[in-house]
């Protein structure tokens, strides 16, 4: 299988249980099926630590046009492009049959947008768990059994329903 931007041979690399296949001249990748999403499950740190490292970051790019239109290395179709989302402006090429390419350091970029993604959602849900928490406490100290609680418990949830928030 040839890399579709350079045509240089591709190289096989597993990751895990993940075969992707790396381009050594021009640093893209291809992540045939669910591969990407597998392969996106590591974090950043882990994956500077396999043979994908050289496709974190973009230093390649002056060997590749990007504005070329590239084909499935699988099928030979060409590719649809599109943007990964509204705020991550990664242009991917993906075979809806086959799988995704990603051109030198897009998959840097993915991880590090995912990574802030992740932290995002993990502080939302910690506030929602919070407020959850605050909700509960209040339903409590409305209950009979609320009193029935001792001191130091009641003391404790006092302190901290009361505190600024």
């Amino acid at each position: 299988m040839n890399c579709p931007r350079c045509e240089t041979a591709l190289k096989g690399v597993t990751i895990e249980d993940s075969q992707v296949h790396a381009c050594p001249n021009c640093d893209g990748t291809w992540y045939p099926d669910e591969a990407l999403g597998e392969v996106t499950d590591f974090t950043f740190s882990e994956l500077k630590e396999t043979e994908l490292s050289p496709s974190l970051v973009p230093d390649k790019l002056a060997r590749v046009d990007l504005d070329k239109a590239i084909c499935c290395p699988q099928c030979g179709k060409e590719m649809a492009r599109y943007t990964y989302s509204m705020t991550c402006r990664i242009e991917l090429d993906e075979c809806s049959e086959h799988g995704v390419w990603l051109d030198d350091g897009e998959l840097g970029t993915l991880m590090q947008y995912l990574t802030e993604l992740d932290k995002r959602v993990s502080a939302k849900e910690a506030s929602l768990a919070t407020s959850r928490n605050f909700e509960t406490l209040a339903e409590l100290s409305r209950s009979p059994s609320y009193y029935s609680l001792p001191t130091n418990v009641l003391a404790t949830l006092n302190s901290l329903y009361n505190r600024d928030r």
